[in-house]
């Protein structure tokens, strides 16, 4: 799919945002092939995209409950894997039950915010207008050596 077509309804910094801060949440270590960590970000990228977000907000709970279905489908499977013992296998299995609570959470307010309607407002520079209104008066006479990096 290609990258305009996943997660349509966000602007363009929004989408590369959400799909680079949940790629490092999908685990990989398990595929040992490319093209087997290629299916497993597939299937990852295609789960958000079937949850339509239709903002940032929106997208950060769906980005939630997508990684915490892989946490939870990793979690149960090293719970599950022969040698763990007694002990391991329960604080894993507990683990799961938390990590659903708050999948089931994330689902939930994903749910109510998709049930209300969206406010069709442009894409606003938040950065700019905050460096506009607070950074231009701390710098004033400044030198450029005195601003740090952003």
């Amino acid at each position: 799919m290609p990258a305009d077509e996943l997660l349509p309804a966000l602007d363009p910094v929004s989408r590369q945002q959400t799909i680079r801060l949940l790629r490092p949440t999908i685990a990989l270590h398990g595929c040992v092939t490319p093209q087997a960590q290629r299916d497993r970000m597939q299937f990852a990228m295609t789960m958000m995209d079937s949850l339509r977000p239709r903002d940032t907000a929106e997208a950060a709970f769906a980005a939630q409950t997508v990684s915490l279905h892989h946490a939870i489908m990793e979690t149960l499977h090293a719970a599950m894997m022969p040698g763990t013992d007694q002990g391991n296998g329960m604080r894993l299995r507990t683990s799961v039950a938390e990590m659903i609570r708050a999948q089931h959470l994330a689902m939930q307010v994903l749910q109510q915010c998709q049930a209300q309607p969206v406010p069709h407002a442009p894409c606003r520079d938040w950065l700019r207008d905050w460096q506009e209104q607070y950074v231009s008066e701390d710098l004033e006479g400044a030198t450029p050596g005195d601003i740090p990096a952003v």
